[in-house]
């Protein structure tokens, strides 16, 4: 037999050999191996995921945290120019004055609050306080101070 003829013997034979022994792999074998290769690389694209995601939250957490004491520090200036404003009404307007100088106490206190918390727990404070009875009986029209009252 000629080498052209056994090769199109193996062809049509479905990768037999001569003796009759299967050449080629099982198409189910090959299929497993395929499918276990993709489940590695999906488990290995889902840690690195996982990985790379806890990397990033901790940056931005450790970003936020380094400019606390400077929004701690505004707020508190903001603070100060309220307490000089309600001293100013103090002989005009004394019930609004006391008023002004109770919204003075509450930044100075939300100063404090920024300034000693870390994130998770100040986020967490303004989602119970969202989520407070105090919040939902304030009409939505009127501004929300996130304290407790003093």
């Amino acid at each position: 037999m000629a080498d052209w003829e056994r090769e199109g013997a193996t062809r049509t034979t479905g990768g037999a050999s001569r003796d009759g022994r299967d050449t080629q792999p099982s198409s189910t074998s090959t299929i497993g191996r395929a499918t276990e290769s993709v489940k590695q690389a999906a488990d290995e694209a889902g840690r690195s995921m996982r990985e790379t995601a806890a990397g990033l939250k901790h940056s931005a957490l450790d970003e936020v945290e380094s400019r606390k004491e400077d929004l701690a520090q505004r707020v508190e200036g903001v603070a100060e120019s309220v307490r000089r404003s309600a001293g100013d009404l103090r002989d005009r307007e004394g019930w609004l004055a006391e008023l002004v100088e109770r919204g003075s106490d509450e930044l100075s206190n939300f100063a404090d609050i920024v300034r000693t918390k870390n994130v998770g727990d100040f986020s967490a404070y303004v989602e119970r306080f969202a989520r407070s009875p105090r919040c939902s009986q304030v009409p939505r029209s009127q501004s929300v101070s996130p304290l407790p009252a003093s």
